[in-house]
This record gives C-alpha cells, sequence and structure tokens, in this order.
C-alpha cells in the first residue's frame, strides 16, 4: 500500500509541474481546423410521436432484446444496448436536450452531471460553485477515473495493456486542456507556488475525491446485483445510472477486474496522504 501511495504522490507533483507550464502543447503540433462544408437545406419530415416508455416498461423490453448473459468479456453486450433504439428512445425522454442526440456517447457528453454530486466538494474551494465549474470538475473526475482504472491494475500486478506512463499522460492531458487550465489557474495560479504545496492545496483533495466516488458507484452497483443478479442488474444500471454506466463502458475492458472493482477490494485502505 505504501508502495501505491508513492506512485500517487509522484504523479501529483509531476502533474503539478506540467499544469505550471511545462507540459503546454506548441501551436506548431495544433492541426489546423478546416471550415465546415455548407449542406444543402433538406426537408423535414415530421416522426410519429412514440408514447413515453416507464422505467419498469424499458426494463422488460430490454431483456426481452437481452435475455441471455449481458455481463461478457469485453462488455459487448452492454455496448450493443446501449446503441439499441429502445434504450436511446428512453434516455431522450427522461433526458430531453436541445440538440437530440443519436448515441449513447453523444449523450454522456451533452448530459448535465449531478451537481450534488460535485458541489460539496466545490465548496471547500469557491464559495458560490456555478453549473461551469460543476462541468469542468465532473469532466475531470471522468479522465482521472479512467487513469485509475489502469492504476489499479498496475498496484494489483494485472496486464492492463498500459503502464504508470499512460495513467501520468491521461491525468496531464486534462489539467492541460485549455478550459480545464484557465479554471485552475482562476482559482489556484501563483507563478511562484511550489508544486508540492500546488498538490496539498487541491490535486490530493482531488484524488481523494475522486476515490471516494469510485467507492460509492462500486458500491451502488454492487447493490444492484445483489438485488437483480448480475446480468439483469446491468440494465437496471443502464436504466437508472446511464452516466455511472458510460464510465463503465469507458474504463473497463476487462470484465474480471470490473467485478473485483465492485467488490471494492482494489482500493486502498484510509485515506491515500496520510500525514502529508
Amino acid at each position: 500500500m505504501q508502495h501505491y501511495r508513492l506512485l500517487t504522490v509522484g504523479l501529483l507533483i509531476l502533474v503539478c509541474f506540467q499544469w505550471l507550464g511545462c507540459g503546454d502543447t506548441p501551436d506548431d503540433m495544433m492541426e489546423p481546423v478546416e471550415e465546415e462544408t455548407l449542406n444543402p437545406v433538406e426537408t423535414l419530415t415530421l416522426e410519429p410521436i412514440l408514447p413515453k416508455l416507464s422505467v419498469e416498461e424499458t426494463f422488460t423490453e430490454l431483456r426481452k432484446s437481452f435475455p441471455n448473459r449481458v455481463l461478457n468479456r469485453e462488455f459487448s453486450k452492454l455496448r450493443e444496448l446501449t446503441a439499441s433504439e429502445t434504450y436511446l428512445r428512453f434516455l431522450s425522454q427522461e433526458y430531453p436536450a436541445e440538440e437530440p442526440f443519436e448515441t449513447f456517447d453523444a449523450f454522456l457528453e451533452t448530459a448535465e452531471p449531478d451537481s450534488g454530486r460535485y458541489t460539496p466538494f466545490l465548496m471547500e474551494f469557491i464559495e458560490h460553485p456555478t453549473a461551469k465549474d460543476v462541468a469542468i470538475i465532473h469532466h475531470m473526475t471522468r479522465v482521472y477515473r479512467s487513469a485509475n482504472v489502469i492504476q489499479w491494475h498496475v498496484f494489483h500486478g494485472r496486464n492492463a495493456g498500459a503502464g504508470m506512463d499512460e495513467v501520468l499522460r491521461r491525468k496531464v492531458s486534462v489539467v492541460n486542456e485549455p478550459e480545464v487550465k484557465a479554471w485552475l489557474k482562476a482559482h489556484f495560479d501563483n507563478p511562484n507556488q511550489d508544486p508540492k504545496v500546488l498538490s496539498q492545496m487541491f490535486f490530493m483533495p482531488f484524488e481523494e475525491f475522486v476515490l471516494e466516488t469510485e467507492k460509492a458507484d462500486a458500491l451502488r452497483i454492487k447493490e444492484l446485483f445483489d438485488e437483480h443478479g448480475m446480468d439483469a442488474g446491468l440494465i437496471w444500471l443502464a436504466i437508472l445510472e446511464p452516466a455511472l454506466t458510460g464510465q463503465i463502458l469507458n474504463g473497463f475492458t476487462d470484465t474480471d477486474f470490473f467485478l473485483i472493482w465492485v467488490e471494492g477490494d482494489i482500493f486502498p485502505k484510509g485515506n491515500l496522504f496520510p500525514a502529508l
């Protein structure tokens, strides 16, 4: 466990160095943006309005379409489910958007994050968090969690196809995104700031926060599995927790390791950074 904590502290300091100016992408590496080609105006046709599906009706329809194993090795069945017409219809009814989405990935990018999850953490640093603050910390959390899956693999000696360099790359990449970087500078920028102090100010609490969201979500999934079984439980997860379903699909490829994660056995016990 001490080895894991040392790895995490090292990553934090490296992320801070990158944020303070060492990791900017050179201008000549930016790809030019091509002008969009104007499409001809198409004639609009009215589509029939389908009756709204209840949660229970949605589960019944999806279970009919996926009567066998849903939790398979590479989550291919769950991906197929989230691409189904029934599921996307349910999402569009429950989460109406100004710009209609046609795929599950598009839904994940446009859906509003749960402000109740992020606001208490943000209030430790910002007196009155805004919707933009919530959106940025939600985006950072998603990326950090996908990096953590790789980190859990490395720490537990499993082959994830990537190592700690990929963990650092993902975390530094999101920190250096222009919008995220501007947000961090607005709230934490100090040109003379020691990266270790910066880590203690924000990145250490943020790492702890990300870990707690993982623990809470693993517990939520375990409760659904205990109540409905793994396959029906995954369908209920997709219906009740679409954002969490997306996090699973974008973070895990190894089903066996996902089940270990659900049980909570991989998480470090106690504070990540004791006496720091």
